[in-house]
């Protein structure tokens, strides 16, 4: 189906939602339009989907600058109040027709500038940020805890766990890791789940003979302090 429709079918890691970005904003939004239309009845909220996806389908979007209603079919659709007012600018169905093919063709064009600019914000906003590791195969690295266990919560819980080892690089993004005893293993963890695994010195040998000497503290000085002037008593003479 995919090579029939001309699709480039791509998959993401687990516990990354980053990279299906448009997925999880449309989502978002469907789920804020849905609680405001559903209160009490919580369970019955696919009844106002039509209405929902009507109304998400007819808003403006920032990216495109245009509604994907109008993107699909090049032009708005009617509400209620529109039949209420008596329209006669297309008496011919063929003048309709082809201002609606220029309308399509020109405002997907439009569209997909508008796409490419805002993609370019996107990624100059994220990159400011972005601390990306380049692991190679055998180097220890650290796994973000609630990517292992997403249930768990993670105010106080520990952070990254490990250490692991690198056991394939897939590509520059995605990894394979296997524990140190090798009894867990990860096929696909994405980059910005780990961290690199700096080793250091758990035990510090101590000479006994080191005696410290005291250290040279030196006493803060005591400052002199003035009468305030208001409360000096003045002489005037006679």
């Amino acid at each position: 189906m995919n090579a029939l429709m001309n699709i480039d079918h791509r998959f993401t890691t687990p516990y990354n939602p980053n990279t299906a970005g448009l997925v999880e904003r449309c989502n978002q939004q469907l789920i804020q339009l849905i609680r405001c239309y559903v209160d009490n009845i919580v369970n019955e909220w696919d009844t106002v989907l039509p209405y929902i996806t009507h109304v998400y389908n007819t808003s403006f979007h920032s990216a495109t600058k245009y509604s994907p209603f109008y993107l699909v079919r090049g032009f708005e659709p009617k509400h209620a109040i529109d039949y209420l007012i008596d329209n006669n600018d297309f008496d011919e169905k063929s003048e309709f027709v082809d201002e609606l093919k220029t309308n399509i063709q020109v405002a997907r064009n439009l569209a997909k500038d508008n796409i490419s600019n805002a993609q370019e914000k996107y990624k100059e906003y994220f990159d400011q940020n972005k601390c990306v590791h380049n692991f190679r195969e055998g180097d220890k690295c650290l796994i973000k805890y609630s990517s292992l266990m997403p249930t768990i919560g993670k105010k106080f819980s520990t952070q990254y766990i490990g250490p692991f080892y690198i056991v394939h690089k897939i590509n520059d993004l995605t990894y394979e890791i296997e524990s140190q005893d090798g009894q867990y293993y990860f096929d696909r963890i994405h980059v910005n789940k780990l961290r690199p695994y700096n080793e250091r010195e758990l035990f510090v040998n101590i000479d006994k003979n080191f005696v410290q000497s005291e250290p040279n503290i030196s006493s803060r000085p005591i400052r002199s302090k003035r009468t305030p002037v208001y409360l000096k008593d003045y002489y005037t003479g006679n």
